[in-house]
């Protein structure tokens, strides 16, 4: 699907125009489904072309559609050549010819935060308590094996999220009961508009208060919570937002695939997290939680430190009878005044007498490319890197002693950069545990000694 000549927006609105859509999409569908198989990595290049040409078929005014092979192919590679100079613009940084400071920003399906939830829930779905969610119930409760659901509030103002995990999962059932395609996971299939009226998976339970309830669906929460026309139309908005929509409008129906519904729990949950103002205490916090598990699991004391100075340090016993070097630090800190902002994990090893700053970053890939490239742009990067500086300058003015190592810990987007990378460093959760791991022993001394 190679082109010669670039095209421009023109030339996609153009060639979309002229394609039946309800001939196209299940194609586009098929290819969509198809690519998320493990071994169509070549395949998988053109998804995001192929989103951007189901948005520019359902955006397009059509005049005389037609059903032409070579135009479809025509619209696909316009809409790849289209994606190419959308990277271009918003990824300038990533792109240079000096192979010691090039970059890459990677984002996939299972490197979401949400990804390992999803597959638990996917895993083993319970109906019922999706169920029990979207009415009200104590998420924590009925979802404790969960990482990040577990720690949305209780209430129906979350309902929505429920409804949208419970029809993901309900279709899939409701699928693998009565369609013998779904026997191949990549299979696309068609659901009638009314699909969601077979939905008897869970007709009613009985609640603490003694009363009945069921979950009831229409029109229009499919167009609400799966339907992909939800999504709009602007450049980069088509990529994980469109994924979190696996249902796809034709005449009379839908399609879609299993791979395509399984794919859609992870970003749903995300995109809505994020609408609902949840990122911080589902996400964020949770991240924070595991950088500092890390540091402990390698013998270090860790926490986060408040603006006003306090280390949180959870059971360690910071009496005069503990470590003489962590309380000299707790209490540096405490009686320094306020902070340059709070601090994500502050760490002490005392086998080695190492001292190091880590800022937790949860950047959440749900949303167009432009946002997350942004927060890892030159500029923006620059900015984390100038506030976690001053941080640094603030502790060891403090502490009397230098920090020796600061780095930024990141999630949700995979960026690698050569050597060259600028001080302090932006690891994500890989090489975060590669570098503990691999460096310490479980009681905190080095691996590997200097001059050994």
């Amino acid at each position: 699907m190679a082109a010669d000549e670039h095209a421009d927006v023109g030339d996609v609105e153009h060639v979309a125009a002229r394609i039946d859509s309800d001939w196209a999409v299940p194609i586009l569908v098929g290819l969509w489904s198809a690519s998320l198989g493990a071994d169509q990595l070549e395949l998988a290049r053109y998804r995001p072309a192929v989103k951007r040409a189901l948005v520019a078929l359902r955006t397009s005014n059509h005049g005389d559609p037609g059903r032409s092979v070579s135009a479809l192919v025509g619209l696909v590679t316009a809409c790849a050549n289209d994606h190419s100079d959308y990277l271009a613009s918003v990824l300038p940084e990533f792109e240079t010819a000096d192979t010691e400071n090039s970059g890459e920003l990677i984002s996939v399906g299972e490197g979401l935060q949400l990804a390992p939830d999803a597959n638990r829930l996917a895993a083993s779905p319970s109906m019922a308590r999706l169920a029990r969610l979207a009415n009200g119930a104590d998420p924590a409760r009925l979802l404790p094996d969960t990482t990040h659901l577990r720690n949305v509030p209780q209430g129906p103002r979350y309902a929505e999220l429920w409804r949208g995990l419970y029809l993901r999962l309900a279709a899939v059932i409701w699928l693998q009961r009565f369609d013998f395609r779904t026997a191949v996971p990549n299979a696309i299939i068609f659901l009638p508009k009314q699909f969601y009226t077979q939905f008897h998976l869970v007709p009613e339970f009985s609640t603490r208060s003694g009363k009945s309830t069921s979950l009831v669906f229409g029109s229009a929460d499919i167009g609400l919570l799966l339907d992909s026309a939800a999504v709009d139309g602007k450049p980069g908005s088509n990529d994980m937002q469109l994924t979190a929509y696996p249902l796809h409008p034709v005449s009379g129906g839908y399609v879609t695939s299993l791979a395509l519904l399984y794919d859609s729990v992870a970003p749903w949950a995300q995109l809505w997290l994020h609408r609902m103002d949840l990122w911080k205490v589902a996400v964020s916090d949770p991240f924070e939680a595991e950088v500092i598990s890390r540091f402990e699991s390698c013998g270090f004391i860790a926490g986060s430190v408040s603006e006003s100075g306090h280390w949180s340090l959870g059971a360690i016993d910071l009496r005069p009878n503990s470590s003489g070097t962590v309380l000299e630090i707790s209490q540096s800190l405490a009686n320094a005044g306020r902070s340059p902002g709070e601090i994500d994990v502050l760490a002490w090893n005392d086998a080695e007498g190492l001292l190091m700053l880590c800022e937790c970053k949860s950047i959440n890939a749900t949303h167009n490319l432009q946002t997350a490239a942004t927060k890892l742009s030159a500029t923006d990067a620059a900015g984390w890197r100038k506030k976690l500086i001053k941080k640094k300058e603030w502790i060891e003015a403090a502490c009397g002693r230098p920090v020796d190592f600061t780095f930024i810990a990141l999630e949700g987007i995979s960026y690698y950069m050569s050597s060259e990378d600028q001080d302090p460093m932006i690891l994500d959760r890989e090489r975060l545990q590669h570098l503990l791991a691999d460096i310490f022993t479980p009681d905190g001394t080095l691996r590997i000694q200097e001059g050994a």
